[in-house]
């Protein structure tokens, strides 16, 4: 039904209705867009400004890595299909991480990457790149980052672990420029406690570290530093509200690292669910280990055990 401005009634106004809903419809549609676009402008502008770029180029914002997985020639497996009893080729690749666990150091950033490789879906990098917050690397390209992922065929999913990213601003705008599609995941606990196991980990390394007191106070001032970086990773909200402004919500998991600790089965079927991965885990998967205090894996295939290592779960002071 056409809409005239003689056509008076409950027709009419019906069809105004209608009209309007459109309207509305195209006015979000068009400031979605026109926010998606002004994000990707300021992650193009922070990639830029981090090598020192002092211009950029139009046609490059919003252009995301267009291949995020690189086919690697001598990674072909010839395998045997015990149905058809014909051999075929299985191709691996090196991708750009599905998932980045980005914070917070002395939270169980390791444990959970060592549960996600649990799961026949997921590889992950062992070691941690800090690639997005070092220039020198960065400055390698994401070509260079890409090489340093594991081999991973189609169905799998690539996991690396930099804890240190949490507290660096610009590297929520370069993993967007990057690749907008990376999923988040973040692990907090309290931040005292964690403060405490820093400064345990800092004292086993660390010849003549002073008191932990000594250590946290401001000498001149006499109260907390704020410029101590181990007491500022713990400025949750400051760091977290920055990474929200780039990321949507939908695109950050959060882990309580205290639950985690009791409960990993709960923590890892969730973690499951935010990637989209087919349910795999079980209780058999985890185990109590009385000696060291915590949870350790079992692998199904194997039945091997794995704990972390000896600088995890620390008697703290008091």
């Amino acid at each position: 039904m056409m809409c005239f401005p003689g056509n008076i009634g409950a027709k009419a106004l019906k069809c105004y209705a209608k009209l309007a809903l459109l309207a509305l419809c195209i006015i979000i549609l068009t400031l979605t867009c026109c926010f998606e676009f002004l994000t990707a402008v300021r992650a193009t502008l922070v990639a830029n400004s981090f090598l020192g770029y002092s211009w950029y180029s139009l046609r490059n914002i919003g252009q995301n890595i267009r291949t995020p997985c690189k086919i690697e020639n001598s990674s072909l497996e010839m395998r045997h299909d015990n149905l058809s009893h014909d051999f075929f080729q299985r191709q691996k690749s090196r991708c750009f991480p599905s998932c980045i666990i980005f914070g917070v150091s002395k939270c169980g950033t390791r444990a959970v990457l060592e549960y996600l490789t649990l799961h026949p879906d997921v590889v992950a990098r062992n070691s941690e790149v800090n690639f997005f917050c070092n220039k020198t690397l960065y400055e390698r390209g994401v070509s260079w980052y890409i090489q340093q992922m594991p081999l991973s065929e189609p169905h799998q999913i690539t996991v690396e672990k930099s804890p240190d990213y949490f507290e660096c601003h610009y590297c929520a705008d370069l993993i967007y420029a990057a690749n907008r599609n990376t999923k988040l995941i973040l692990l907090l606990r309290d931040p005292v406690e964690r403060l405490v196991s820093q400064y345990m980990q800092l004292a086993d390394k660390t010849a003549g570290l002073p008191p932990m007191e000594e250590w946290v106070i401001n000498p001149d001032t006499h109260v907390i530093n704020n410029k101590l970086s181990s007491v500022m990773a713990g400025a949750y909200s400051e760091h977290l509200s920055h990474w929200l402004n780039v990321f949507p919500q939908h695109q950050i998991h959060i882990i309580e690292s205290d639950n985690l600790r009791v409960n990993p089965l709960e923590e890892m079927t969730q973690v499951e669910k935010f990637l989209n991965l087919r349910p795999f885990f079980a209780p058999g998967d985890f185990y109590f280990n009385s000696s060291r205090g915590f949870y350790c894996t079992r692998r199904r295939s194997t039945g091997k055990t794995k704990c972390l290592g000896k600088s995890k779960g620390r008697h703290h002071i008091h």
